[in-house]
């Protein structure tokens, strides 16, 4: 799971940085994309991750059996 947010976090900031340089910003500048929107994917897919609940756990189970 963490590996998955990971390597999606890099996966979003080498676009970004990809998009960046095809638009004429200098390498530095694309860098600093890079890390930005990985660090930020990665944070976002992360709150989301612990923000759906606990799906599938034994305190859901519970709750649905009555």
């Amino acid at each position: 799971m963490i590996v998955g947010l990971i390597l999606a976090g890099c996966g979003a900031g080498a676009g970004a940085a990809l998009a960046a340089l095809v638009l004429g910003q200098g390498v530095w500048m694309a860098l600093l994309i890079y890390s930005g929107t990985g660090v930020l994917g990665l944070l976002a897919g992360a709150g989301l991750v612990a923000l759906r609940g606990p799906t599938g756990s034994c305190a859901v189970s519970r709750a649905h059996r009555g």
